[in-house]
């Protein structure tokens, strides 16, 4: 496996960090020459890559508000659920991003304008960075909201993903999945509505979504029963019923709250669309799209804490929602855990690495590539959020209101 070593770190000023700016999306564009960064307080901040390894702050706005839902009587929080890029149809200068929070989702046009000082003042921080150190004034963008695609999801958007043909994408929630045009923000047609009749006898929601990445009439959805559906809309234009399914058989490791820890938080397809991989709360699976009867690699990445789900249940941590990435030539994959550990998993070789994303001016946290064991784990630091470079072999990841950039040694 190659070696990887910390490139980044980019935080706030340790006194002003409170639960608003805790990082909620991360997500690079197709380039990778831009990296997106949503937090709590519905705020969006970019980086630009424009020497190779090194980003640097490039634009902040506000993409959500706080609503109040007077059909339900409940506040509708700011925080950004998920960020995708889209390609710009704009010209030279101009970039065009999708966000969301819970229920609305906005289409905006960046464009770069003169210098301005950021709100969240996000800082590059190594070994050599004085605490005192002045926070510059950096080049901005201007952020221009084009459309706004609202009032289509009853409960909370989990997943968007951009159709292959850059022209429409779909937004998924708990019991429904719509499709958009990208020039349309009116209308939307439900591709799936999986709602009861009786929502007593509701027994399974969807947790994620995404388009296949070469043919733009095939999607999948994971739910949380464990299982992934591929559909494919040219058979029938509400995809109630799945062309396939995937779903691995009942082991010997069910317990009792197997029902909770196999719930899929994240799927998504291989960059050639031949694979799909899925995490639950324990382990990631990979499937081969031509084989439905059980994963080609299963990969534990917290096993040892199984002794624990008792506690984790009680405090809720077993509810959390862990994301996967596939790396930029589909050999490895990147995901999280507790501890503000990562791995990073060779597929051909079934090697795992582990990282601990830690300031790097913190002498008290040690730097392991193994898991801490299940005693000494903490379930407050978590990494649930991480995306991987389209074009290399660069991961970021993010822990609280941090975001540390890792690049092989040896690519």
């Amino acid at each position: 496996m190659s070696k990887w070593k910390l490139n980044q770190v980019f935080g706030e000023d340790p006194s002003s960090v409170n639960e608003e700016n805790v990082i909620t999306a991360v997500e690079f564009d197709s380039t990778g020459e831009f990296l997106s960064i949503g937090y709590q307080c519905g705020q969006i901040v970019i980086f630009r890559n424009t020497t190779g390894d090194t980003y640097k702050f490039w634009s902040q706005f506000e993409s959500h508000h706080p609503e109040f839902d007077f059909l339900t009587s409940l506040e509708i929080e700011e925080k950004i659920n998920k960020i995708r890029w889209v390609r710009s149809k704009y010209g030279f200068g101009a970039r065009l991003l999708l966000s969301t929070n819970d229920k609305t989702i906005k289409l905006w046009r960046l464009q770069e304008k003169r210098p301005r000082k950021a709100k969240i003042q996000l800082r590059e921080l190594s070994d050599d960075t004085p605490p005192s150190s002045p926070d510059p004034v950096m080049t901005s963008v201007g952020a221009h909201l084009r459309k706004t695609f609202a009032n289509a999801h009853a409960y909370n958007v989990n997943s968007l993903s951009l159709c292959s043909d850059g022209e429409l994408f779909i937004s998924s929630d708990d019991l429904r999945i719509n499709l958009w045009n990208l020039e349309n923000s009116s209308e939307a047609f439900t591709i799936l509505d999986t709602k009861p009749t009786n929502m007593s006898e509701l027994s399974e929601v969807i947790t994620s979504s995404e388009f296949h990445p070469k043919e733009g009439h095939t999607f999948i959805w994971s739910s949380s029963k464990g299982v992934i559906y591929q559909a494919d809309m040219r058979s029938k234009a509400h995809c109630d019923k799945s062309s396939r399914f995937f779903k691995e058989k009942e082991g010997k490791n069910k317990s009792f709250f197997s029902e909770v820890t196999t719930s899929i938080s994240d799927a998504q397809y291989s960059k050639d669309g031949r694979y799909i991989m899925a995490r639950d709360y324990l382990q990631v699976k990979i499937w081969d799209t031509t084989m439905e009867s059980e994963p080609v690699s299963v990969v534990n990445v917290h096993d040892h804490i199984r002794p624990r789900l008792y506690e984790l249940y009680e405090n809720d941590n077993i509810f959390d929602k862990f994301e996967c990435k596939f790396g930029h030539n589909d050999a490895n994959f990147l995901t999280g855990s507790y501890t503000n550990n990562f791995l990073i998993y060779d597929i051909a070789n079934q090697e795992a690495k582990y990282f601990m994303a830690a300031n790097p001016r913190d002498r008290r946290k040690k730097r392991t590539s193994q898991l801490p064991t299940s005693e000494d784990m903490n379930f407050d630091e978590k990494i649930t959020h991480v995306a991987w470079h389209p074009a290399a072999e660069l991961v970021a990841i993010a822990a609280g209101n941090y975001i540390y950039l890792y690049h092989s040694t040896n690519e």
